[in-house]
């Protein structure tokens, strides 16, 4: 005899952060919150780890998700990558309009308002300093100019604030800011070993002319680019 009662259509369940169950057609606040989460444990292990020692499963891991739940979002460690370095950024650049907006115009005052944002995360300095080998590896044109868009919209707004704190022409700015980048990349890479400096600093104190502190040789070079490109670029 056949069964003529609709079959009760079967859901993937999945689970909320209380413990209770959800199907697999989640909310967008709920596909939210898993990305969030996703981030938030790839954050963890690149802090504490180096890039090449993280993996898709550790994130997933870290995140009590599954492995292909996490490749839903990110398909592949370096999206995944590139989009806290993103999250990053996009920090720093409204830590910067916040610095910017209490009307520093010398070039000393703008380098000690950039460095002091950047003093406060070691995380992104991390990312940095990894960032461009990252664009060597597995990532496809499309994820990359994504992610230089994303980076080229965020960058106008300090850029403008920078145009007008050194009266430079319009578009020079942008300049600046690619400049202090390439310095912080420099730096920051050149500094990431800093446990090993030091150790090494105790047994060749004669070194200590080569050592380098991020924090104020960033904002000494700064100052220097910037009053430079006040009269270069002017």
């Amino acid at each position: 005899m056949l069964n003529l009662l609709p079959r009760r259509q079967e859901t993937v369940k999945c689970f909320c952060k209380d413990g209770s169950p959800r199907t697999r057609a989640c909310s967008n606040s709920a596909k939210e919150e898993r990305r969030s989460a996703i981030l938030k444990a790839a954050a963890h292990l690149f802090s504490v780890r180096e890039y090449r020692e993280v993996s898709i499963d550790d994130v997933a891991r870290g995140a009590g998700l599954a492995k292909g739940t996490v490749y839903l979002y990110f398909k592949t460690k370096e999206t995944l990558f590139l989009e806290l370095c993103a999250d990053a950024f996009r920090g720093w650049f409204n830590a910067l309009e916040i610095g910017f907006s209490e009307g520093n115009t010398e070039p000393t005052a703008l380098a000690s308002v950039i460095a002091s944002t950047l003093r406060d995360r070691p995380f992104l300095r991390r990312l940095v300093a990894l960032l461009h080998s990252v664009f060597e590896e597995n990532v496809e044109d499309v994820n990359l100019g994504n992610f230089k868009l994303q980076m080229h919209e965020m960058l106008l707004r300090p850029a403008a604030r920078i145009e007008e704190a050194l009266g430079l022409k319009s578009g020079r700015g942008l300049r600046v800011m690619l400049w202090t980048h390439a310095l912080m990349v420099g730096l920051a890479q050149m500094t990431s070993r800093e446990e090993s400096s030091l150790r090494l600093l105790q047994k060749y104190p004669e070194l200590e002319v080569l050592h380098l502190d991020f924090s104020k040789d960033f904002e000494m070079a700064l100052a220097a680019m910037l009053a430079g490109s006040a009269s270069l670029l002017a």
